[in-house]
């Protein structure tokens, strides 16, 4: 097979200047350690998969753009390495912010049926929205609820039951970007798809650099948890935030 397409490719070298010199075929240029030249095989797209066969070893399939020359498909130097750059870069992106990773999954914490069950929303809510979920965490009796840790052990003791906390360098803000000077998360309600949509930005940046949707839940709340919630309520902490 290695004979068969070398002969191919050594036919077009010697009728198109593109195909030789100092810039040969993919088969050729790496000519001393190929042991096998695969045909070529063209896709509707316009796109043709190569694959090359070293020290017996099939070691790499590249999806290159090939121009068709005397019969024979030749690398199209610029868009093949405009592809590798493109795979690069997608491989090399930064991994999220651990601090606001670790915000959002305290907040997204806060809206699954596990919480919901103890949570005086869902007593204040039955039936409740994204929205109204939303606002109540920022309200007097919602805030009292956040998965804050005050020091060391009571950091320790969230990580014991496997809840995340919030860390203190990050701010949580309801609808948009309040505290541009700080780490912070945004939470938007959607309440055509019952979600709570999320956005990150690091300090002095208005850059969007974390997204996150999570659903809310629809747990109803416990029987213990209605009449502590009626407690708090009669002692008049709130259930709706200061923009309500």
């Amino acid at each position: 097979m290695f004979h068969q397409g070398f002969s191919v490719l050594q036919e077009c070298r010697t009728e198109n200047p593109r195909v030789g010199g100092s810039s040969p075929p993919l088969g050729i240029r790496y000519g001393k350690a190929l042991i096998d030249w695969r045909p070529t095989i063209k896709s509707v797209t316009g796109f043709f998969w190569t694959g090359t066969l070293f020290a017996g070893l099939d070691i790499a399939i590249f999806p290159v753009i090939y121009l068709q020359i005397c019969g024979a498909f030749t690398v199209n130097r610029k868009s093949f390495l405009l592809g590798i750059g493109v795979l690069f870069s997608l491989g090399c992106q930064s991994a999220p912010d651990p601090d606001l990773k670790q915000a959002n999954a305290a907040m997204a914490a806060m809206a699954t049926d596990r919480t919901l069950a103890q949570s005086c929303y869902s007593a204040v809510y039955p039936d409740g929205e994204a929205s109204d979920f939303v606002n109540y965490l920022f309200s007097d009796l919602g805030a009292a609820e956040w998965p804050i840790a005050f020091d060391e052990m009571e950091e320790e003791q969230f990580e014991a039951i496997g809840q995340p906390f919030l860390p203190s360098n990050v701010t949580v803000s309801l609808s948009q970007r309040k505290q541009p000077n700080s780490k912070e998360i945004v939470l938007v309600a959607d309440d055509e798809s019952r979600s709570i949509l999320v956005s990150g930005y690091l300090e002095a940046s208005n850059d969007i650099v974390f997204e996150d949707q999570w659903s809310l839940g629809t747990a109803q709340a416990s029987e213990a948890t209605h009449q502590l919630c009626q407690s708090n309520l009669e002692m008049g902490i709130s259930p709706l935030s200061p923009v309500e």
